[in-house]
């Protein structure tokens, strides 16, 4: 599989080391940008960076994590609105996290800070979960593919 398919795609299946390899890798790729174009994230001495260079670049990385985490769900006999839930829920609250209303929201803050902790609960499920035998509507297992 290539990383075109695999980042910008949302046909076929995904194993799951793809799943949690992508998930390394993009957090790593977040980590140095921010420390590159926003190091006041790292750090209380120095002055913090705009909350929009966190937000874009989370935005930028929904796309590809979406498309990941769909073949993820075709892999596992999943519906992928599962994988647009967890991608609606990560824009808003990014959105919400720039614009500076996650304190000011009162009982919607708690609202979102539980929806985080279900989204982080339910990528780690999906990720665990073993791929479905045989072929599926997606295609072929992509165990019987790498054997």
């Amino acid at each position: 599989m290539s990383l075109t398919h695999l980042m910008f795609s949302f046909q076929g299946r995904t194993r799951r080391l793809h799943y949690w390899l992508f998930s390394l890798a993009m957090m790593v790729v977040t980590l140095a940008v921010l420390a590159v174009l926003a190091p006041g994230q790292f750090s209380e001495a120095a002055p913090s960076s705009p909350p929009l260079v966190v937000t874009l670049i989370s935005l930028l990385v929904l796309y590809p994590a979406l498309a990941v985490t769909v073949k993820r769900t075709n892999d596992i006999n999943w519906s992928p609105l599962w994988a647009y839930g967890l991608t609606v829920f990560s824009a808003a609250f990014a959105i919400c996290d720039a614009l500076g209303l996650i304190m000011s929201l009162g009982p919607v803050a708690y609202v979102l800070g539980g929806g985080g902790l279900v989204a982080v609960i339910l990528a780690i499920v999906i990720g665990c979960i073993r791929s479905a035998d045989g072929e599926n509507a997606h295609g072929r297992s992509p165990l019987a593919v790498a054997a």
